[in-house]
């Protein structure tokens, strides 16, 4: 055989090389491409779109922070400064106007009196006019109290007078700050929302006392009044621009404990529960400071301090809690610690006087929270103003009391005087877990809310049904 026949026969004999094979992605996207691509219907179309644009609005209802609720926790903020600005006042009555314990719950209790029909009056205001006009009005009132003050240097009826301009105040800014609060949040985080305004304004009520004993004690309180003056006016900037939505349906307010039944009167018994508070809180805030002085305690600032930090630690790191154990559960609990507290704060040691504040703090950042929305939550869009009126006139006239125990405080003593205050608190936990349910009503979806259930467990809760 020749040369170049074994060469061609070597070569014939050489396998040709494999192609490699195709690994099973790339198979599985040349099986794709060559399937015919279908296009989706106008109604697969028209699902999609509706099911996006539903996720869409339902995480835009979910969401808190938004530029409204900065708005009103920047003027809830600079109005709760102002008005913290007085929370040493029992102070100042007795040491520079140099008036006992009656002078100073008569007073103190001037402002709750005069709280009850202005409450009325505010929460008619916020139903028919838009709440940033109640803010505004609000602000300029407490403005005009604290010059008053300021160019006041006797005691006489017209003291009187600027608490009750005061309470009116009061009464427009707090319906106007709860309504607001309730029109932008999203239903299933309203007590967080409302827990975060009353911490914002909780807040002032812990720095103010700090910076306006030594302020007092340096440059005088009619330097703090005219402060007072000027934050009050200054909360009008974030007004500016202010819009809160009206008319959200009822059943986009969560029930706690029932649904809200259209037809249903206003819950009295929580008005009742909502007054004995006040007792206590008044009682509280009236004394408290003329007990340490007369002990020979001249730096009364810490008391107050620890009580708003104790009520703003609690709402800002466990403000939803009345929602997850049920709002009602809650309120009870709070308010058994608060009668306690109260009663016993006649008898305990200056060095103890903080931990009290503190502990009396906590209970009311839970407390207010809770009951507020246990009565909003039972009535519909058009009475949220006039309830939330009616909730605030009620814990004030509690407050008035406090002008009664002046003179049991003269004649048998602070502890006396807190004992009562206890007593009749603890009355108040009774009426509340006495209090009837809500009739339910046929309000669709609503009818699952209850028991501190929010929005967002009934929409889980749908889907996997």
């Amino acid at each position: 055989m020749s040369q170049s026949n074994r060469a061609t026969e070597s070569r014939a004999q050489v396998p040709e090389p494999e192609e490699p094979k195709a690994s099973t992605g790339r198979r599985f996207r040349a099986l794709v491409a060559k399937t015919p691509r279908v296009a989706p219907t106008a109604r697969e179309t028209h699902e999609y779109r509706e099911a996006r644009d539903h996720r869409e609005a339902q995480d835009h209802m979910d969401r808190l922070w938004t530029p409204e609720l900065f708005r009103v926790l920047g003027a809830a903020a600079m109005w709760g400064f102002a008005h913290a600005c007085f929370v040493l006042l029992p102070k100042y009555l007795a040491l520079e106007l140099g008036v006992g314990p009656r002078e100073i719950g008569r007073t103190m209790g001037a402002f709750g009196l005069a709280s009850v029909p202005v409450a009325a009056l505010a929460g008619w205001l916020v139903d028919r006019r838009p709440p940033r006009i109640a803010l505004a009005a609000g602000s300029i009132l407490l403005a005009l109290s604290a010059v008053g003050f300021g160019v006041s240097d006797t005691f006489g009826s017209h003291i009187y007078a600027l608490r009750a301009l005061q309470a009116l105040a009061n009464a427009l800014v707090v319906t106007a700050v709860g309504v607001a609060v309730v029109e932008i949040a999203p239903s299933s985080r309203l007590s967080q929302a409302i827990g975060l305004t009353g911490a914002t304004m909780l807040g002032m009520n812990a720095v103010a006392p700090i910076v306006v004993e030594p302020l007092a004690a340096t440059a005088g309180w009619d330097t703090i009044f005219m402060i007072s003056a000027l934050v009050a006016i200054g909360s009008l900037a974030f007004l500016v621009g202010m819009r809160t939505p009206r008319g959200k349906p009822p059943h986009e307010l969560p029930a706690a404990d029932g649904v809200i039944d259209d037809d249903a009167g206003f819950p009295f018994g929580y008005a009742t529960v909502s007054a004995a508070s006040g007792v206590a809180f008044g009682t509280v805030m009236a004394f408290q400071q003329p007990l340490s002085l007369a002990a020979g305690r001249a730096d009364v600032s810490g008391f107050l301090s620890a009580f708003a930090i104790g009520a703003l630690g609690l709402r800002l790191f466990a403000g939803s809690l009345p929602d997850r154990i049920g709002r009602r559960r809650a309120a009870a609990g709070a308010l058994a610690v608060y009668a306690v507290a109260t009663a016993t704060l006649g008898v305990t040691p200056l060095a103890l006087m903080n931990a009290m504040g503190f502990l009396l703090g906590l209970s009311h950042g839970l407390f207010f929270p809770a009951l507020n929305v246990l009565m909003l939550s039972r009535v519909p869009t058009r009475r949220r103003g006039r309830t939330l009126g009616v909730f605030t006139g009620s814990f004030h006239f509690g407050v008035a009391i406090t002008a009664l125990l002046g003179p049991v405080a003269a004649t048998a003593g602070y502890p006396t005087v807190f004992a009562l205050a206890g007593a009749i608190c603890a009355l108040g936990l009774f009426a509340l877990l006495g209090a009837p349910e809500t009739t339910v009503s046929s309000l669709g979806p609503c009818s699952a809310l209850h028991d501190g259930r929010s929005a967002r467990d009934e929409r889980a809760s749908g889907r996997k049904g």
